[in-house]
């Protein structure tokens, strides 16, 4: 295994392009504001645990995804289909002409029968990170064959607190959310959201998010556009502990918050036609 190459593009800012993931922003209270597990694998063998990571094609299991997505699964093997999609486990090549100093675009070309024929759609995917006061990506999908097709996708962002057993997010409130953690259920949401369980919910929701951290005296403000989905995820005790590159007590220092189109908010995309969604992440100082 080859060990994944990472790029810093900021005194604060660190990526890679094996999974367009950015590894690292740091706030101005010099304290992380992305998470990374420092259990995280970095040989190309498995996604990276932490970050922002791209999702893409579908989300979650490719047999369970909730998405009319036409997946090709006659002639293709089990690594093929990866959770999440395979977007975040590809080597995306970078940019050269359009990165700068202070800014990088990643680009990943799949063609029909690439990872095994399982997505047998073309596309391109491109991502731009623009780490300056705030932390800015834009992903781009543009369907490059002959026909419509179905995806989905999420810029998995994992946000690093002082404890997930303080925080609360504003922002979700009377949004209809699917409890994949709980029966598999539709719900609403009718408060601020604070974690107590393990929790993998997807809202149908476009609001922008405020979470509020009391034990770093801060507050997380998360734009976005072109997105209709946010996903909330966190294993809790139980979950961590049955995942190889957590260690037990790393439930306590993250929260997975996505910008995404999943489930019944999968996007079509018309011969020629792109998509572009962005998230916008900021940290204002409760002191």
């Amino acid at each position: 295994m080859q060990t994944v190459r990472t790029l810093r593009i900021s005194d604060d800012t660190t990526l890679t392009p094996f999974g367009a993931t950015t590894l690292e922003w740091i706030a101005a209270d010099n304290r992380p504001v992305l998470w990374l597990s420092d259990r995280a694998v970095f040989d190309g063998s498995t996604p990276i645990r932490g970050g922002i990571p791209v999702c893409l094609p579908w989300f979650g299991s490719a047999d369970t995804t909730q998405a009319d997505i036409v997946l090709d699964t006659s002639s293709s093997s089990p690594a093929h289909a990866p959770n999440h999609g395979f977007a975040r486990t590809a080597q995306w090549s970078i940019n050269e002409a359009e990165s700068t100093d202070v800014n990088v675009t990643l680009e990943l070309t799949h063609a029909r029968e690439d990872h095994g024929g399982i997505f047998p759609h073309a596309f391109s995917a491109r991502l731009n990170v623009v780490p300056e006061d705030v932390l800015s990506l834009f992903l781009e999908i543009t369907n490059e064959d002959d026909h419509a097709f179905i995806f989905e996708e999420s810029l998995h962002m994992y946000v690093a607190v002082g404890d997930i057993k303080d925080v609360t997010i504003n922002g979700l409130r009377g949004a209809r959310f699917f409890d994949k953690a709980r029966g598999q259920k539709w719900r609403t949401q009718f408060e601020e959201l604070a974690l107590v369980r393990t929790t993998n919910s997807v809202y149908s929701s476009a609001h922008t998010l405020m979470l509020t951290d009391p034990r770093w005296l801060r507050r997380i403000i998360i734009e976005k556009h072109g997105s209709n989905s946010t996903i909330v995820w966190n294993p809790w005790r139980d979950g961590a502990a049955v995942i190889d590159d957590l260690n037990d007590s790393d439930w306590m220092q993250f929260i997975c918050i996505d910008a995404g189109n999943v489930g019944e908010n999968a996007l079509t995309l018309q011969p020629g036609e792109s998509h572009v969604m962005d998230l916008t992440v900021r940290v204002e100082m409760l002191n």
